[in-house]
């Protein structure tokens, strides 16, 4: 039983068989499983596509109701095509939205099919039509509720209802069904996926004993299952078993979903070409500068500090294409940040920042991550105008590992420290560990979170200091 799909599980009794309840089902009482599979909601495997349409073009060969034709193998096909016109009549609304649904009011129906998962139907004749009939429904409406049981007849035009709906008319054996069901249930024999779910099992108002009319819910069966999760819901509507199930609206098919997205794109595109020429891009550019002496690449170096305070930067080694520096030294940066706007750019001169916020990180293979938002000697945040340097260091850890720089920097307000780490973590869970961190990756999410970013390798390796004494 394929737990995706909506299934409805349809007693089947010899009509001889009495109502008693202790016994084990006779092989020839079971219950038959019944499905529905539509190409625009369910994704058919390539041997099941190859069958439906082999069994279409039979269908339309033969004049067959197409959702009823594979019902043909099973001996199902004319109650099948009860159930099609009994739901056609009923009808479903077309969910909010779809576009498809409204210009093709029944195409909810009419691309799906009915499917039986045994090989062999009843020996009986019309009381698997309401079972049938719900399996459409729930497999168009995505009815909460997976997995049902039913028997019951259809009927035409219930009396005195103004509208469409069909009558549920009363089916024989209806007792033993419930004795069936019973039995399977006493012996957890039931077939259910969601054991923590109720079973509805829908059936007629009534039925008929000794050329009577009796009430289904009088029955003392219908309390016994309750005891194993099995609720007898008998209803005299196919309209009532519908609302009970939520299934009086559509669900989006892939050509609604198809249609949406088109209709977005146009409009993202209408929208987009309009506002290309108003607003200013929100990027922010941000680059490595040379930081003079003997560094003079645009990247990253070593500081060096003096006694009187100062340093100087060292150039950093290499390693192939990768940068080292003696585990335990100072990484030491310059970044300028500017943003993309230009004066001559409408509105540009207006919505230009006046200053950046910034945020460092250190991802490293073997050590934990650090997240630091710098800041003056009073406390407020680094705040940095466009076009204007950012310099600062960073100490790294005293043991071998690749480490790798992430610098951020944003317009609106200043960043904060500890939502960022929490993201991190959250994210990336081993960024608390020592190892495992993918250093690419959670550069490429910290990247993410801000309009400005750029980053940085380095490797820590075990030497002697390059910085004179």
């Amino acid at each position: 039983m394929h737990k995706s799909r909506r299934t409805v599980h349809i007693p089947i009794v010899r009509p001889s068989a009495s109502a008693t309840t202790a016994e084990t089902p006779r092989r020839e009482d079971r219950l038959i499983e019944i499905y529905t599979q539509h190409r625009g909601l369910s994704a058919l495997s390539s041997d099941e596509a190859e069958k439906a349409a082999a069994i279409d073009a039979k269908a339309r060969d033969k004049d067959w109701d197409q959702v009823a034709a594979p019902l043909r193998k099973v001996g199902l096909y004319q109650a099948g095509c009860a159930a099609a016109g009994a739901v056609r009549k009923l009808g479903i609304e077309p969910p909010i939205g779809a576009l498809y649904q409204h210009v093709a009011r029944l195409a909810w129906i009419e691309g799906q099919r009915l499917q039986a998962a045994g090989p062999s139907g009843p020996s009986e004749g019309r009381s698997a039509e309401l079972g049938l009939a719900l399996a459409l429904l729930m497999g168009a409406s995505g009815s909460p509720d997976r997995q049902v049981i039913a028997t019951g007849a259809l009927g035409g035009q219930p009396s005195g209802h103004p509208i469409d709906d069909v009558e549920i008319l009363p089916v024989g054996s209806l007792r033993a069904k419930l004795s069936l069901v019973l039995t399977l249930a006493s012996h957890d024999n039931l077939p259910r996926f969601n054991r923590d779910r109720e079973l509805l099992f829908f059936t007629p108002l009534t039925f008929e004993a000794q050329g009577e009319q009796h009430e289904v819910a009088s029955l003392p069966e219908v309390e016994q299952l309750a005891k194993f999760g099995v609720r007898v819901m008998p209803v005299g509507r196919l309209g009532e078993a519908a609302t009970i199930l939520r299934a009086r609206r559509a669900r989006h098919l892939a050509a609604d979903r198809l249609l949406q997205a088109a209709a977005t794109l146009m409009a993202m595109i209408i929208i987009g070409g309009a506002a290309w020429h108003l607003w200013p891009s929100p990027s922010v550019t941000m680059a490595f500068l040379p930081a003079g002496g003997m560094a003079l690449a645009a990247e990253p170096y070593q500081a060096c500090f003096t006694s009187d305070g100062g340093y100087y930067p060292v150039p950093l080694d290499r390693e192939g294409i990768v940068r080292t520096m003696p585990a335990g030294s100072t990484l030491g940066w310059n970044v300028t940040i500017d943003d993309q706007v230009t004066d001559t750019h409408l509105l540009g001169r207006w919505t230009r920042p006046h200053q950046y916020h910034v945020a460092q990180i250190m991802l490293s293979s073997s050590s934990p991550a650090k997240v630091i938002t710098p800041s003056t000697p009073d406390g407020r945040p680094i705040e940095l105008a466009p076009g204007s340097a950012w310099e600062w260091g960073w100490k790294l850890t005293d043991k071998p590992e690749n480490n790798m720089l992430v610098l951020l920097a944003q317009p609106q307000k200043p960043f904060d420290a500890a939502a960022i780490r929490d993201a991190l973590v959250e994210e990336f869970p081993s960024t608390n560990a020592d190892g495992d961190l993918d250093l690419t990756a959670a550069a490429n999410f910290l990247s993410s979170l801000a309009p400005g970013s750029v980053r940085f390798d380095v490797r820590t390796v075990e030497g002697e200091d390059r910085c004179d004494p």
